[in-house]
């Protein structure tokens, strides 16, 4: 019956793509999705996902939230939009929860099989589709900042301590990123702003002057997408004279 059902719906779709010509691509793949419902597709491709660990909005191992929020993952060489998703940075996995059908079951993707998702206005990529990493980092990466010239990222991590209070054992999550600049077909790490003098020789002295004038008005973060910004602008600057 299921089969049927689907083999209707795949061809009813091309009347309803007809009918709504105005909907970009995202939607008419959207639409599909719905038509033959989430569970008939390869989103269905991994185990039942749970949070071994209680939290809070204020203390959780999810990246800035515990809840599931709509993103867009490509998965298993297809693309979902607007679907549930959250990511718990402690484990690096990536949630996904149904609509309506089995809605109390969340499914941890397969790592592997996840190129690329979307949260929001953050967008991470597979650290394995990047053929430079060799084995620096594993999991997801989210891009921070990205030209033709240099790519700049983030990897998203939690540490936990656990803490007993009363007769309950309770844990407490802090974030621990690290990051990475991908220039020059070289893949590296960034432990601190003098790491871009020696990935940048070309800039050291510059970055030297700018590193010092700019380390008080950021936090880590900050300073090293501030580094990555200005090295690429010095970079491009370069190379058209």
């Amino acid at each position: 019956m299921k089969t049927a059902y689907l083999y209707l719906s795949l061809l009813a779709l091309p009347f309803i793509s007809n009918a709504q010509q105005t909907k970009s691509a995202p939607e008419m793949l959207e639409t599909f999705d719905a038509i033959i419902g989430l569970e008939n597709t390869k989103l269905y491709n991994g185990k039942r996902h749970y949070n071994t660990y209680k939290v809070t909005k204020e203390n959780h191992n999810f990246f800035t939230s515990p809840i599931f929020i709509k993103g867009n993952v490509n998965y298993n060489e297809a693309t979902f939009y607007n679907v549930n998703l959250k990511y718990d940075i402690f484990k690096d996995q990536l949630i996904f929860k149904p609509n309506k059908t089995n809605a109390y079951i969340n499914i941890e993707l397969i790592q592997d099989k996840v190129t690329s998702f979307e949260l929001e206005d953050h967008n991470f990529v597979n650290s394995n589709t990047i053929i430079e990493n060799q084995d620096i980092v594993t999991g997801y990466l989210e891009v921070i900042y990205k030209t033709n010239t240099l790519t700049f990222y983030a990897k998203r991590k939690k540490m936990v301590k656990e803490r007993v209070k009363g007769n309950k054992l309770i844990y407490l999550f802090n974030d621990d990123p690290s990051y990475y600049l991908y220039y020059a077909h070289t893949f590296s790490e960034i432990k601190s702003s003098n790491s871009f003098k020696k990935l940048l020789p070309t800039l050291s002295k510059d970055l030297k002057i700018e590193i010092k004038e700019s380390k008080n008005r950021f936090e880590t973060e900050g300073l090293l997408t501030h580094l990555a910004k200005w090295a690429d602008l010095k970079l491009q600057t370069k190379s058209t004279n």
